[in-house]
Formats: structure tokens, sequence, C-alpha cells
């Protein structure tokens, strides 16, 4: 990426947007898969709080990530969640000591683990869309296994 740079007599006026988020260290999670529901797409919070695959626009809240403990939190001010059922859903972000919502701040720990990003208590993988359903955009765990639909890149369009 460029480097960052304060804009002449100080300040930050001359950066684009893009430059000033990625400052603050929001990025986009874009999936590997290889369907045509999920290849390219990048994570992003619906409507609903549901974890989806969407077009890669830098421009809404709803794609921007950033790490929060470990926490991934979304620039809406809620974190990626883990449900028993292996769905996968945005919700308030936890404190680690388990105050906040009513939701275990354990559902929401992950980590990267080379290009996968695993579920701390559960070691199973975030994955975006099913091998065979070509406009499967959903974003759930499942056993990791290596494949396109678990790799995900922390990134920012263009850099």
């Amino acid at each position: 990426g460029r480097p960052f740079r304060e804009a002449g007599g100080g300040g930050f006026s001359a950066l684009s947007p893009m430059d000033i988020q990625a400052y603050v260290g929001f990025k986009l999670l874009q999936c590997g898969g290889a369907t045509t529901g999920t290849s390219g797409k990048c994570l992003q919070k619906s409507a609903t709080n549901n974890a989806e695959m969407a077009d890669c626009h830098f421009d809404h809240g709803s794609k921007q990530f950033t790490w929060f403990g470990k926490m991934l939190r979304c620039h809406d001010e809620v974190c990626l969640r883990r449900l028993s059922d292996e769905n996968v859903i945005f919700d308030y972000c936890n404190n680690d000591d388990g105050v906040g919502n009513a939701a275990p701040a354990a559902d929401m720990y992950w980590n990267f683990d080379g290009d996968t990003i695993k579920h701390v208590s559960s070691n199973k993988c975030l994955q975006c869309g099913l091998a065979g359903d070509d406009a499967n955009t959903d974003v759930r765990m499942f056993t990791c296994d290596g494949s396109v639909y678990q790799k995900w890149r922390y990134t920012i369009p263009g850099y």
C-alpha cells in the first residue's frame, strides 16, 4: 500500500476518504470463493444483521472491519458472532469480562490462521458460499478443509 502521508501545511485535509479510513484500520474481508455467488465478494452485515457476501465497495460501513481485541468489529459498531447452529451474525460487541449484552463474549472471538478466519473456541473456519451452489452467498462455520471458500483477504481496494 501507499505510505501514509501528511498533507502540505500540516493536518490530513488532502487525503482521500480511503486514505483516512485505511489509517484508522478499517478494511474489507474478501473471500476467495469460486462460485458466482461468492467469487471476489466481500463480507457484509445485512440489514437484518446476518453475515452475507456482497460486491466489494469501501463506501458502506456494513462492509468495513477492524480487529477489536479478539473480535472482528464492523464500522457499524457490531461484531461478528458465531451461533451454536454454525450461522454467523452481527451482534453488539461484548467485553472480555462478559459485561454488555447477553451474548457470550467467546462467541465473538476469532483469529486469522494464514488466510483462514477461525473461531477460537470451535476451531471451525468462516466460509463463504457452498461448493456446488453457485447462487449461495451465505456465510457459515464449517470444519476447516482448506477450500477456496475458506480463504479470506483483509484488504483495501486498490492497494
